[in-house]
């Protein structure tokens, strides 16, 4: 680890930073290091690594400074969730770990000091776009796909309160002037997806204050205000991810994400849908089978239980939980709900 700090680029002297402490540069290393073990498969050389470092700075941290002790607290907890494991890239879910995934909403969020889009327009489109990937799952065809009164609502007496739903369909491609226009994958994509509260105020934030005349029906626009594209959207996420942190960056390399796309967040919603369902007491058939109409599956479609694996996946029992309360939270405080 000392050998791969001074060959880091700038050098990294690991005495130095560990006893300064520089918490940056000790994560640096730590991160580098992990790909190597994880290249390597080397278990017994990554848990060493992390005693060493984390005894060292217990040490000089000590329990006096309250601020220290609580940033050594967060640094392990993030790196207590970063292992080296063996595995078949082909059998693993490509869903977002969950300490890429907060990364993210930070990066996104529209007030955040780290979101590196330019305007407010552009801010608040990507991040109503990235919470509908997430939290709704929808296929790239079908988010560029929504229009501008795609949610719906309606008093149900039943419950005695307003239900809000988003219309997921197809539109005439006469008003669609793209040159490759988004589709919907099946006849089973049709369809109402339940929204939340706050992600309705989302939307209804965006529409009304940031995204400005133009001349079609799409949710949303690019710079030009025309609908916006895919290969737009595989634009942002690049820049989105070459501002993650260092440990979010080792976790999709070791979960062998290379670049971030909006399917990715598909399979993400998948497994953190799979487990509210779960969460909340519901038979596991009953949550599979509402996997499939939420998701714009066919009712014969075996891909629940592919994402079925995933949520019985131990790692995932905790951070995909936080990951999505953490979405609500941002949006309700974007929203000022």
């Amino acid at each position: 680890m000392y050998r791969q700090a001074e060959a880091m680029v700038p050098p990294v002297d690991l005495d130095a930073a560990l006893m300064a402490p520089d918490f940056p540069r000790v994560e640096a290393v730590l991160s580098a290091n992990l790909l190597v073990r994880q290249a390597g498969q080397d278990l017994r050389g990554w848990r060493l690594a992390c005693v060493f470092v984390f005894s060292v700075l217990q040490n000089v941290v000590g329990t006096d400074c309250r601020e220290m002790s609580q940033r050594l607290r967060f640094m392990r907890q993030r790196f207590d969730q970063l292992r080296v494991r063996a595995r078949k890239p082909s059998a693993r879910i490509r869903a977002i770990p969950g300490l890429a995934l907060e990364d993210i909403y930070e990066i996104f969020h529209p007030d955040s000091l780290r979101n590196p889009f330019r305007t407010p327009r552009g801010k608040w489109r990507n991040f109503v776009l990235l919470m509908l990937l997430v939290q709704l799952g929808l296929r790239i065809g079908e988010a560029l796909s929504l229009t501008v009164d795609g949610v719906k609502q309606q008093f149900d007496p039943g419950i005695g309160d307003v239900r809000l739903w988003l219309d997921v369909t197809s539109t005439d491609d006469e008003v669609d002037v793209r040159s490759r226009r988004p589709r919907l994958k099946t006849s089973s994509a049709v369809r109402q997806i339940p929204l939340s509260q706050a992600l309705a105020a989302a939307i209804d934030t965006y529409v009304s204050q940031y995204r400005g005349d133009v001349e079609h029906v799409f949710l949303f626009s690019s710079a030009e205000r025309r609908p916006l594209a895919a290969s737009s959207v595989d634009d942002l996420l690049g820049v989105a991810k070459q501002h993650l942190s260092p440990e979010a960056k080792v976790a999709l390399e070791y979960d062998g994400i290379t670049k971030l796309s909006a399917h990715d967040f598909r399979h993400t919603s998948a497994v953190i849908r799979l487990q509210r369902f779960m969460d909340s007491g519901m038979d596991h058939d009953e949550a599979l089978h509402r996997l499939r109409p939420f998701f714009g599956w066919t009712r014969e479609s075996e891909m629940p239980l592919h994402y079925a694996r995933a949520y019985f996946d131990p790692r995932h029992a905790k951070i995909w939980d936080e990951a999505f309360e953490n979405s609500l939270a941002f949006l309700y405080a974007a929203t000022g709900r």
